[in-house]
């Protein structure tokens, strides 16, 4: 698949949300929920992300989690590393990333499931995920977490 590539300068090792203690579903100081994430997606200012940019930031995020480098983000690295959040947040966040249930989230499994967000993201179908269509994007998966569970 496209693991193996690279864009340069938009992969720096992100930092832990409790580091910045930052909220992907609050304003932050690039604006909007999603700005600042989009933002490190495109380091050149371009205003659009193709899926090899988009997948290689997010192969980066992927190395970061992957504590004991084996290939396999556990929940324990995943708590561990991304320390904000309620215990039942970081496990609705682990759920999402962990398809099939079995506790690990092998980079087959994250790789995929990146290339069919960004596809999900793309509204216009363009092959670019433009800042427009990604902040919108961010603004609808914080409406669904807002959500209470089982609610339509």
């Amino acid at each position: 698949m496209m693991a193996g590539f690279a864009v340069a300068g938009c992969c720096a090792p992100p930092r832990a949300q409790s580091e910045t203690r930052e909220d992907p579903c609050l304003p932050d100081a690039e604006g909007p929920p999603g700005a600042r994430m989009f933002q490190k997606l495109d380091p050149q200012r371009t205003g659009r992300v193709t899926l090899e940019q988009f997948v290689a930031h997010r192969a980066a995020r992927f190395r970061w989690l992957d504590a004991n480098g084996d290939g396999e983000v556990t929940r324990a690295e995943f708590d561990e590393r991304r320390g904000s959040g309620s215990a039942a947040e970081r496990a609705d966040a682990f759920a999402r990333l962990d398809r099939d249930g079995d506790g690990v989230v092998p980079r087959r499994e994250w790789d995929a499931d990146e290339t069919s967000r960004f596809e999900s993201i793309d509204a216009d179908r363009d092959g670019f995920v433009t800042r427009a269509e990604f902040l919108a994007d961010r603004q609808r998966v914080c409406a669904e977490r807002k959500r209470p569970r089982g609610a339509p």
